[in-house]
């Protein structure tokens, strides 16, 4: 007997595997995306892959904005190691669930809901970020980075500095 896992004799098909590749992708880019940006100090700094629809707003804070905002997320620790040891573990059970004789729909949308349910706390932490950021500004200044967000929205996403 082999030590190799037994491999499924049964395919998925070929729509099934798309779909949870682009979704498996999805969420995988966004986390990467606000992951890369926090650990990087690089959050709103030029022109990201992909537009979150946070693009002007962070393109819009100062690098003290940015970094206070860094601290704060950090505080709350939506993307901790834990966090991410998690995410892992999940694309495990997500390749072992593919690889089943027989496929299990309600098991592979459990996992893809928790991954969902920890984007949704980075997001949230985010928002809490931004807010509290927004809280500490001045009327002057609230003003300022309303202009800076509506500069950004007129002209795009700047070129790449890097």
């Amino acid at each position: 007997m082999s030590d190799l896992p037994n491999r499924p004799t049964k395919k998925i098909s070929g729509l099934t595997r798309a779909v949870l590749i682009v979704s498996l992708g999805l969420n995988l880019v966004i986390v990467g995306v606000i992951v890369g940006a926090l650990a990087t100090g690089g959050f709103g700094k030029g022109r990201p892959g992909i537009d979150l629809s946070v693009g002007p707003i962070s393109r819009a804070l100062s690098d003290e904005d940015r970094a206070a905002m860094r601290e704060t997320i950090r505080a709350i620790g939506p993307f901790n190691r834990d966090t991410r040891a998690q995410m892992r573990a999940d694309m495990i059970e997500i390749a072992a669930i593919l690889r089943a004789e027989s496929y299990d729909r309600s098991a592979l949308e459990a996992v893809l809901r928790r991954q969902a349910e920890r984007l949704q706390g980075g997001q949230a932490a985010i928002v809490t970020a931004l807010l509290d950021r927004v809280e500490q500004m001045g009327p002057a200044d609230r003003t300022a980075f309303a202009d800076r967000i509506e500069e950004n929205m007129r002209r795009g996403s700047p070129p790449r500095s890097n």
